[in-house]
C-alpha cells in the first residue's frame, strides 16, 4: 500500500442475483472429485459452494447472502468464477475471495461511518494500488490521462469545490464502485478528504496530516 495503512474490506468482485440451484457435474474433469465432494457446505453465514460449471470445467465460488442483508444488497446470492479448473488453485482462490465477500458483509454491517486519517489514507492507498493496473493496461486513453493528471495536480494544489468537481468527472465512478465493492459507506463529512486523499495518492503527493470535518 502507498501510504502503509490497515487495508479496509476486499476487492469489488462480479456480483449475481441468481437463485441458488444445484449444480451439474457431469462434465467434470477427472481429478476433481476430492473438491467436488464438498460442493456444498455451512460456513459462517449461509451455504457456500464450490463447483465446476459443467461445460468449461472452471470453477465458480457461490453464497447465500445472509438474510439480514438481502434487502440492502438487493440480492440472494454471492456467484463469481474462479478463473481455475485446476483442483488446488480452486481452493485457495475459493478461500481468498470468502474472506473478501466476509469482510464486505462485515462492513456492510456497520453502516455509514466517519472516516478516521488513518482510513482515509489506507482506503485511498488500496484504490490506487488497484488503478495501477489498468493504466498499465491500457485501459485509459492516452488523452484521458493527459487530461486526469493536469485536473489531479489542479485538484492537489487548490482543493476548491469546483476542482473537486472536475477530479469526481474523471474518477467518481471509479471510487463508488469500489467503495461498493468494498461495502463502505461513507459519511459526507469525511467524502470529502477521502476524495482529496486518492487525488494526492494517484499524483503521489503525501497525505494530509489533518482531515477536513465538512468536506470541501
Amino acid at each position: 500500500m502507498r501510504h502503509g495503512c490497515k487495508p479496509i474490506g476486499g476487492s469489488n468482485p462480479p456480483l449475481s442475483a441468481i437463485k441458488p440451484e444445484k449444480p451439474l457435474f457431469s462434465d467434470v474433469p477427472k481429478g476433481n472429485s476430492d473438491f467436488v465432494a464438498v460442493r456444498w457446505y455451512t460456513r459462517g453465514s449461509g451455504n457456500v459452494a464450490s463447483w465446476p460449471h459443467p461445460k468449461t470445467g472452471v470453477f465458480w465460488f457461490r453464497k447465500r447472502i445472509p438474510k439480514d442483508l438481502m434487502a440492502l444488497v438487493g440480492k440472494r446470492e454471492e456467484k463469481a468464477s474462479l478463473g481455475t479448473k485446476d483442483v488446488g488453485e480452486a481452493k485457495r482462490r475459493h478461500a481468498a475471495y470468502a474472506a473478501l465477500v466476509e469482510a464486505r458483509w462485515a462492513n456492510l454491517r456497520v453502516g455509514v461511518r466517519q472516516l478516521s486519517l488513518l482510513e482515509v489514507n489506507g482506503i485511498a492507498g488500496e484504490f490506487y494500488e488497484d488503478l495501477i493496473p489498468r493504466f498499465q493496461a491500457g485501459k485509459f486513453s492516452p488523452s484521458f490521462n493527459l487530461m486526469s493528471s493536469a485536473m489531479i495536480y489542479r485538484y492537489v494544489d487548490d482543493p476548491s469545490p469546483a476542482h473537486r468537481t472536475q477530479f469526481l468527472r474523471f474518477h467518481g465512478k471509479d471510487i463508488d464502485a469500489y467503495l461498493v465493492g468494498k461495502g463502505l459507506v461513507i459519511h459526507p463529512d469525511t467524502r470529502g478528504a477521502l476524495d482529496l486523499a486518492i487525488a494526492k495518492a494517484i499524483s503521489g503527493r503525501r497525505p494530509e496530516h489533518e482531515v477536513p470535518q465538512r468536506g470541501f
